[in-house]
């Protein structure tokens, strides 16, 4: 019954742009991805959250319990004001 849920794995280079990485998880309609490093060996793993944090910052969601993301990225933003 498993079998139903289950999807092709995707694999991805080390040394994949993150633009194009972001083009991979739209085309395959993914949100997670293996990294293999130049001898094809597995390196990791990539979210497509992962990709749009690189792009955007910090995305908080419910599931965080670490100290509350917004108030540290609102005090980031207004010490490089201050730089």
């Amino acid at each position: 019954k498993i079998y139903a849920f289950m999807r092709d794995v995707r694999f991805v280079p080390d040394t994949l742009r993150v633009d194009l990485l972001l083009k991979e998880f739209q085309k395959y309609r993914q949100h997670l991805m293996v990294v293999l490093d130049e001898y094809g060996g597995m390196s990791g793993v990539v979210t497509l959250e992962d990709v749009l944090e690189e792009l955007t910052g910090e995305i908080v969601d419910e599931t965080d319990q670490s100290v509350d993301l917004q108030i540290v990225a609102r005090m980031r933003g207004k010490r490089k004001l201050k730089d």
